[in-house]
C-alpha cells in the first residue's frame, strides 16, 4: 500500500473533476454516489470502488493484479478467483444499471 502512494504521489495523480462521466453514468467520488441517467443506483463501497476503478482506466486493459492491488490491501487473503468474482458482481451491477433506464 505504501509502494502504491509513493507512485501515485510521483505521477501527480490528481482527479481535477470529482465527477467522473462515462455516457450517461455519473460517479461522483466525492460524495461517493453513483447515478445512470440521473438516477441513484446503490453500491457497496467495494462495488463503487470496482466501477471508479474502471471507468478511470475506460478503454485501458485492467490486469488481475492491478484489480486486486486497488480493491484489497496487503491483508487480504489472495484468492485465485477474484475476477471471476468480480464478472459477476460487473453481470449482476450491470443488470441493475441498465435497469436504471
Amino acid at each position: 500500500m505504501l509502494a502504491r502512494l509513493r507512485a501515485l504521489i510521483r505521477r501527480g495523480h490528481e482527479i481535477k473533476d470529482p465527477v467522473i462521466r462515462v455516457y450517461d453514468l455519473e460517479i461522483d467520488t466525492t460524495a461517493r454516489i453513483v447515478k445512470r441517467a440521473g438516477q441513484a443506483i446503490h453500491l457497496t463501497p467495494r462495488e463503487f470502488a470496482l466501477l471508479q476503478f474502471l471507468a478511470f482506466h475506460r478503454g485501458k486493459v485492467v490486469t488481475r493484479s492491478m484489480i486486486w492491488e486497488h480493491l484489497y490491501d496487503e491483508h487480504d487473503e489472495n484468492t485465485s478467483n477474484v475476477v471471476d468474482v468480480i464478472s459477476a458482481i460487473c453481470a449482476t451491477r450491470s443488470t441493475k444499471i441498465s435497469s436504471c433506464r
